[in-house]
């Protein structure tokens, strides 16, 4: 795999000659959640490997596209730079959305790190290192538009998680809109904070700023909120659309939502239903407790189809074609049969 030396800002300023690349495992950088170890950090980037085959997510979300061809016409305000999330998802009705499926694997948030594979007519063949799944050992895999990606942002050693569903980066306080609809859990360098505002660097060694009551300090592995805590947090997605592949604030299906919850604190957690399945502690379902994560498997299945976040005796938080959002409330008749069973992946010693 050739590039050319000097890192420029954008990945589609250089030229990569495509081929195969060895799918090593992201060692060294794990936590430990609940029973197993998992790779962690959107920003991670493994030791030992050329720098130069890792970049970083400069728009809002990047779709994960299972190939160049599986966008759709409609799909080119998300494939721009930046991105019209909120004018693409106005766009489709739900029928239009489950188009989705199998065209887009999954989203990369900004400031996320990838592993370049290829690229190819303006696109790069990546894998995302902090998506856990068992399609690579190294992450996520998928295609992604190379103009999408640049350099990693400058580390400062302190970083910023937002807590809002979404937020704009600004170019100055109060100054123009540099990167529109940033997502719950994106992950970005602090420079320093000023009169309410936060200071960050950004991919293609940009920099913006966010406003600090939408942020929170980023702790890598950090502490773990109570199952209790878990809920309330998970509770202000309430309403928002289903999107199939979705890991951001204002669209994400059923595990992109767990996933992406538990990357807020810090934790990886596997992309899809049927990865996560195999980790944490076996939970009965006269056992579960909030914030417990809960599994759907339809009859003479092996994988779940379906997961969402236990919230009460036979209740639960999760987003689907069906309600067309994400909702909290009781299990239909249907989907009480195919409930198979619970994994607790917040320690006991976090709950209350």
């Amino acid at each position: 795999m050739a590039m050319g030396k000097q890192r420029l800002g954008a990945l589609d300023a250089i030229i990569i000659t495509a081929g195969s690349a060895s799918s090593t495992g992201t060692t060294g950088n794990s936590i430990t959640l609940a029973t197993r170890d998992l790779p962690c950090d959107p920003s991670f980037m493994p030791d030992g490997e050329d720098e130069e085959r890792f970049w970083a997510v400069r728009v809002a979300a990047a779709g994960l596209w299972a190939s160049p061809q599986a966008p759709r016409e409609l799909d080119m305000a998300v494939l721009q730079c930046p991105v019209l999330l909120r004018d693409w998802l106005d766009e489709q009705d739900q029928p239009t959305r489950k188009e989705l499926q199998g065209r887009i694997e999954s989203q990369l948030l900004l400031g996320e790190t990838v592993r370049v594979d290829a690229q190819v007519d303006g696109w790069a063949k990546v894998v995302a290192l902090s998506q856990p799944s068992h399609k690579d050992a190294s992450g996520y895999p998928g295609w992604v538009r190379s103009a999408q990606l640049a350099t990693p942002a400058v580390e400062t050693g302190v970083r910023v998680v937002v807590t809002a569903r979404a937020v704009d980066v600004l170019s100055a306080p109060d100054g123009e809109v540099l990167i529109p609809d940033v997502s719950f859990a994106t992950v970005l360098p602090e420079v320093h904070r000023a009169s309410g505002w936060v200071h960050v660097n950004l991919p293609g060694n940009g920099r913006g700023c966010l406003p600090e009551a939408k942020v929170a300090t980023y702790r890598q592995s950090g502490p773990l909120p109570t199952g209790d805590d878990f809920v309330a947090i998970a509770r202000q997605f309430i309403g928002v659309g289903f999107l199939p592949g979705g890991i951001h604030g204002l669209g994400f299906d059923c595990s992109g939502l767990i996933h992406m919850l538990y990357r807020r604190f810090g934790h990886a957690f596997p992309r899809d239903a049927e990865d996560a399945f195999e980790f944490g502690q076996d939970i009965q379902i006269d056992d579960l407790q909030p914030g417990d994560i809960v599994y759907f498997t339809r009859p003479h299945a092996t994988k779940p189809y379906h997961c969402g976040i236990n919230t009460g005796p036979l209740t639960i938080l999760h987003t689907t074609y069906s309600d067309g959002r994400c909702v909290d409330g009781g299990l239909i008749d249907q989907r009480r049969g195919y409930l198979v069973n619970g994994r607790r992946f917040l320690s006991p010693v976090d709950r209350p």
